[in-house]
């Protein structure tokens, strides 16, 4: 474990925003954003701020991840952040939670991969083939080959991953433009009479129309999910080329993601009546509640064919920062001693293959289950255990300030930070609230609740502990965690 591993330091301040970007604009707006009025219907008209508010309310969440980012850019940055000031034990246990909802969300994007290649299809004329494309089986194959376009390239390495980032970046802005022209030049009239077509009967607006609270929250939950590229992003700290790129990678990325989400919200229900999206998905055609679904009724059908061909990119490549942040989690367990030393070795272009080839069986697992159950792991789940490592890394900045006898040298200036004295107790305390009411989830069988997946995960994880030490002949611990940073590299 002496050996420092192999990864390249070689990446930028933009790929890291485009990777924190990539890792949100995907399927979660084209497909999570109207349909969250299926899930929480009491939620009306404040869709749209609901989506912004859930990204204001991660700022100081970001202000304290940037910060850590700079003082320690590490491989799997939220799990070593979490041992390094909490011990091994809890920080091991979060992060597990955090890699399964990580893991689901990968099968979730990728089930929003082929819903968008299904409307791709139709667009065509290929009726035949988006009905098989929408299929468990159609959604289970393509989100199969995608997982393995993506793992190809990963073996690759983290330099050609870089450069897909980039390009997909600038595939975002153009998917955000049209959506915003064309929502905004639509008739939401045309959106009702086609809403009344596939219903049978008028679609009129209710007579309360009051949001309430709680459906507020539970969508914010939900939408916590879209910005799920602030904890992802920061695994690639060990192979930015420094804390700055990586922190500021992290922030401006973020606030990219609040000022395209912004645009598309507003444009899309200023075409899209709020009340006219519940009866469609409890009626089964949630295909004509997503972005490309709305698109195909305003615009052109050349405009719509194009539209669509972006969107399936633009989804697709979601998958790819979010199997960088698995496999480097694994990497990280590997380097502590928490996996077999084998997780930990990388190749002549160093990436480390074993993590990677395990995150796309386990992703290829959960599109099953995406498909046959539904996506409560890689949405709910992921929103959840995303809140419980903010809470963490908040909850460690405090103990490394309150205890100045037990601070590592790599904190001084870390816990000098004087604005992380509001922002760290504020990221906690709004981490912990989200957390609460993300944990049930109406509608939901209970096995699929994010509670009881929770629990088995932790049972899961118990295992992985116990085996670690007896592989290790007890060596584990949260003091060896805490007082050794150098052991996970780049």
């Amino acid at each position: 474990m002496s050996q420092r591993p192999a990864l390249a330091r070689v990446l930028g301040t933009l790929v890291v925003a485009a990777a924190t970007l990539a890792a949100e604009y995907g399927s979660g707006v084209n497909l999570v954003l109207v349909n969250a009025l299926g899930t929480q219907p009491q939620v009306t008209y404040l869709v749209p701020v609901a989506l912004i508010v859930a990204g204001v309310v991660l700022g100081p969440a970001v202000l304290l991840f940037a910060r850590f980012a700079q003082a320690m850019p590490r491989a799997g940055s939220a799990y070593v952040w979490m041992t390094r000031t909490v011990g091994q034990r809890t920080g091991f246990a979060a992060s597990a939670l955090y890699l399964v909802g990580v893991i689901g969300s990968i099968g979730f994007q990728s089930y929003g991969f082929a819903v968008f290649f299904a409307s791709l299809l139709d667009a065509v004329g290929w009726h035949a083939g988006a009905v098989a494309a929408a299929s468990s089986v159609g959604h289970i194959v393509l989100g199969g080959l995608l997982i393995l376009a993506f793992t190809i390239a990963q073996l690759r390495g983290i330099s050609s991953f870089g450069r897909i980032m980039a390009v997909m970046l600038g595939m975002v802005l153009v998917v955000v433009v049209l959506t915003v022209v064309v929502c905004l030049a639509g008739d939401p009239g045309a959106y009702l009479r086609h809403a009344a077509d596939l219903l049978g009967h008028p679609v009129q607006a209710p007579a309360d129309s009051t949001p309430t609270l709680g459906a507020f929250v539970g969508v914010l939950v939900l939408f916590v999910y879209s910005y799920g590229g602030v904890s992802a992003a920061p695994s690639l700290g060990g192979e930015t080329r420094d804390g700055k790129s990586l922190s500021r990678g992290l922030v401006r990325g973020w606030l990219i993601a609040i000022l395209l989400y912004a645009a598309v919200a507003f444009s899309v229900f200023h075409a899209v009546p709020w009340y006219a999206v519940h009866p469609l998905v409890a009626s089964g055609h949630q295909d004509a509640a997503t972005v490309p679904g709305i698109i195909a009724v305003l615009a052109p059908r050349a405009v719509t064919v194009v539209f669509d061909l972006f969107v399936i990119v633009v989804a697709g490549k979601t998958v790819a920062p979010l199997m960088i942040d698995c496999s480097r989690i694994m990497y990280a367990w590997s380097r502590d001693g928490l996996l077999p030393a084998s997780c930990a070795r990388t190749t002549d272009r160093q990436v480390p293959i074993v993590p990677i080839l395990v995150t796309s069986v386990l992703g290829l697992l959960f599109v099953v289950e995406e498909a046959t159950a539904g996506f409560q792991i890689g949405v709910a789940l992921r929103s959840v255990t995303f809140m419980l490592v903010i809470a963490i890394v908040g909850l460690g900045w405090l103990r490394l300030r309150a205890l100045p006898a037990r601070r590592p040298s790599w904190a001084t200036e870390l816990v000098g930070r004087r604005e992380l004295l509001v922002a760290a107790p504020i990221a906690v305390a709004v981490a912990v609230a989200l957390m609460i009411s993300g944990f049930v989830q109406p509608n939901t069988p209970l096995l699929l609740q994010p509670g009881v997946q929770a629990l088995i995960t932790l049972a899961i994880a118990a295992v992985l502990w116990v085996l670690a030490v007896r592989r290790n002949q007890g060596r584990l611990g949260e003091d060896q965690a805490a007082s050794e940073m150098e052991r996970i590299s780049g």
